[in-house]
């Protein structure tokens, strides 16, 4: 069922393409929930967006976008879509990028898009709604010293 006015998630709402969706969304008669861990970001994005609905959360952590994901949706009345654009990358050559950064990169740009998508979909179960997980060119081809988010970014893909 669609609300009169729908609803959407967006993470790594803050900033940059996440951002950018959230404040199209809103534009176009959408209630926007931003989720960041950038918490004086995210305040300042949820002024200029007008939304009332914001969570300081890190997407790769099961404990925080579990609450986060719900508080939003009841606190907006719903939920009828998410935009997972939450997303890191490092400019480090292969041979010099260890394991804690691969795996940290992996974390918030697979694990966090999976999570924020499975807590949305068991809201929206039996109502429906839309998934949009953010991928990259760089999936799909290498860049040059950017090996774990091109490896994350196939992942998503």
């Amino acid at each position: 069922m669609v609300r009169e006015i729908p609803v959407a998630l967006v993470t790594g709402g803050a900033s940059g393409i996440g951002r950018a969706t959230a404040c199209l969304l809103a534009a176009e008669g959408w209630r926007v929930g931003l989720i960041d861990w950038e918490a004086a970001a995210l305040e300042r994005a949820a002024a200029e967006i007008g939304t009332p609905a914001a969570a300081v959360a890190d997407v790769a952590r099961e404990a925080e976008v579990e609450p986060a994901v719900a508080a939003l949706t009841d606190r907006l009345g719903g939920l009828d879509g998410v935009v997972n654009a939450a997303g890191i990358a490092v400019l480090q050559p292969a041979l010099e990028t260890d394991a804690a950064t691969f795996l940290r990169i992996l974390d918030i740009n697979v694990v966090g898009s999976f999570l924020v998508a499975r807590a949305a979909a068991r809201l929206m179960r039996g109502r429906g709604g839309a998934i949009v997980n953010i991928a990259s060119v760089s999936g799909l081809r290498g860049n040059v010293d950017r090996l774990a988010y091109g490896a994350s970014k196939a992942a998503v893909v």
